[in-house]
């Protein structure tokens, strides 16, 4: 049973893929382009190795293309790792031995209060139910906006 969950674990890993919305073209210039990317949750740094994660990017109009300049940023913000495009096609692109570079630990807490909590979400804060993991608010782009909006979920006293 532990090898059919393990089997199923790594079936999800080679599932996770680099949404072509969280990609950034940050400049082009005539010999190769700088590209910024965020990775969505649950990709670590070992799947850069993959070069199966950038398919749908691959299929979008921001594919990536052979030496260009790519730093990727994880979900969590905790490191990030600046590669160059060694290889790319229609369905792959290949990162040439990315560097990785870690952050320290987020000193930022964010707020809980027991039955909501903020959460960072790769592209700015919302507000979720802590029983059920629901989203409760839009994204918002700090803390202290969602931290309002926490406080909003709950009734006024007349």
């Amino acid at each position: 049973m532990n090898d059919t969950v393990a089997l199923s674990s790594s079936d999800l890993r080679k599932r996770l893929r680099v949404d072509p919305n969280a990609v950034t073209i940050n400049s082009q210039g005539f010999s190769f382009r700088e590209i910024f990317a965020r990775l969505p949750s649950g990709v670590i740094a070992d799947d850069l190795k993959e070069p199966e994660i950038w398919k749908n990017v691959q299929l979008s109009n921001k594919a990536l293309r052979k030496f260009d300049r790519v730093i990727v940023v994880s979900f969590d913000e905790s490191w990030l790792a600046e590669a160059y495009v060694e290889n790319a096609d229609s369905e792959m692109a290949l990162l040439a031995k990315p560097r990785i570079v870690s952050f320290s630990e987020r000193t930022e807490k964010l707020f809980s209060d027991g039955t909501y909590s903020v959460r960072w979400t790769g592209a700015g804060y919302d507000v979720i139910r802590l029983r059920d993991e629901a989203k409760m608010t839009d994204t918002f782009a700090n803390s202290p906006l969602a931290e309002r909006a926490l406080a909003n979920l709950y009734p006024r006293r007349v």
